[in-house]
């Protein structure tokens, strides 16, 4: 029982949110109480403590629901005894199961070390971020990553246009580097031949209605990203694309909201899932019309390129973080906001949608201009030149580690 002396102090010095649940405020009463008995602290220092240690591990001891999956759940363990120990609440018990997960991670870490050009404190440091953002890593997989710069599955076993996990693999670490992939949180690559499809930001009530009647039938299902749908088959696809689009029939279709992939979150390592490429049509994108390529080796470099287009989104991401906003405003100095010539003022049609049918915003549309020029630049240097060559330059300058037209050597390679 909590001492009613200390209850209502102890209240003011926590100062819960109104949403706070009444077993949630009790254990963090209980908590502090005995903070303050062991250690003769006031109500306000007991809270401090217990609030700057939570926040130097990452970890809340109450109120927040951690995955019990695998290793996210012996991390989440390892930050929960930390916050105890420095605490000083921590048990005997306790002692010893912090103590054996603790050697198992670091003579995990060791393992790697010597495998990599890093310190024992940045392995650790990507060991903790690749198990808190992705789901159900092994260490072996934590492994690959680390040394390998990431894991690329899928294209082996997908049917389409005969790439495989190695091709892609190979791809990658040449063009951007092992240094570089780490940078950019890059866990892994999946490819399956499920088809996605965007839902336009400003499609309308009736349009909205119409999709989610196919979620219900179970003929779309819905992402982690809320404007993001999966056909599960072609049927599927071209039933939700005709509805889209609008049109009557199949051979009608332009493909306008097909996605080729999902490129993962922001905040640490992820996935880059990639789905069916059945439909694309790589006649239609002028930078591939000079290249003296199959119709099926144009595909593979367009296939390619989208690969480079999402690793290049995170790739940003991590960028901006750790150097501030300048590169943005690089690009936008690049946009003639005034030109009514869209196709003109940005370097794709893949752009050109973002800007005039998905709705997307400003910041949105800058993230594809910047991807798509990292997808030209490695495809067609020549022809991006001759077009956008201040795009071309802007990339050279910020991206020095890539080699300009490196896709092409990778077009007959199954």
């Amino acid at each position: 029982m909590l001492e009613q002396a200390t209850f209502p102090s102890l209240e003011i010095a926590f100062n819960f949110a109104p949403f706070v649940k009444k077993s949630v405020r009790y254990s963090y009463l209980k908590l502090a109480e005995q903070m303050m008995h062991q250690d003769s602290l006031s109500p306000d220092e007991a809270v401090r403590r217990i609030r700057e240690a939570e926040e130097k591990y990452h970890h809340k001891l109450y109120g927040i629901r951690y995955s019990p999956e695998g290793l996210k759940e012996k991390l989440y363990r390892i930050r929960a005894l930390l916050v105890r120990s420095i605490l000083k609440v921590i048990s005997e018990t306790e002692v010893e199961e912090l103590d054996k997960l603790d050697k198992e991670f670091k003579e995990f870490v060791i393992k790697i070390v010597p495998k990599t050009d890093l310190s024992r404190d940045e392995v650790m440091v990507m060991i903790e971020n690749i198990i808190e953002f992705m789901a159900n890593v092994s260490f072996e997989d934590i492994e690959n990553i680390i040394v390998n710069g990431l894991i690329v599955e899928g294209f082996s076993e997908s049917s389409e246009y005969d790439l495989s996990d190695g091709v892609v693999f190979s791809f990658l670490k040449t063009s951007f580097g092992i240094h570089q992939l780490r940078f950019s949180k890059v866990g892994r690559v999946n490819k399956d031949n499920k088809f996605l499809l965007i839902m336009p930001k400003n499609a309308n009530d009736d349009l909205r209605q119409k999709i989610q009647s196919l979620i219900v039938q179970g003929i779309l299902s819905q992402t982690d990203a809320a404007d993001m749908l999966v056909a599960s088959d072609e049927n599927a696809y071209e039933t939700a694309a005709m509805i889209l689009e609008q049109k009557m029939q199949v051979s009608d279709l332009e493909h306008t909201y097909k996605i080729r992939a999902k490129s993962g979150n922001p905040f640490g390592f992820s996935e880059i899932d990639f789905h069916s490429f059945a439909v694309e049509r790589p006649e239609q994108f002028d930078y591939l019309e000079s290249l003296k390529l199959t119709d099926e080796e144009k595909m593979r470099v367009y296939i390619l390129g989208t690969i480079a287009h999402e690793i290049a989104h995170r790739w940003l991401d991590a960028f901006i973080e750790k150097t501030g906003e300048q590169i943005v405003l690089d690009f936008y100095s690049l946009l003639d906001v005034e030109s009514t010539d869209e196709k003109r003022n940005h370097i794709s049609d893949y752009v050109v949608k973002h800007v005039k049918v998905y709705g997307s915003k400003e910041f949105d549309i800058f993230q594809e201009e910047f991807a798509e020029s990292v997808r030209i630049y490695l495809t067609n240097p020549e022809w991006m030149t001759q077009n956008y060559n201040d795009r071309f330059e802007l990339i050279k300058r910020y991206l020095p580690f890539l080699e300009p037209g490196m896709i092409i050597s990778f077009a007959k390679i199954k």
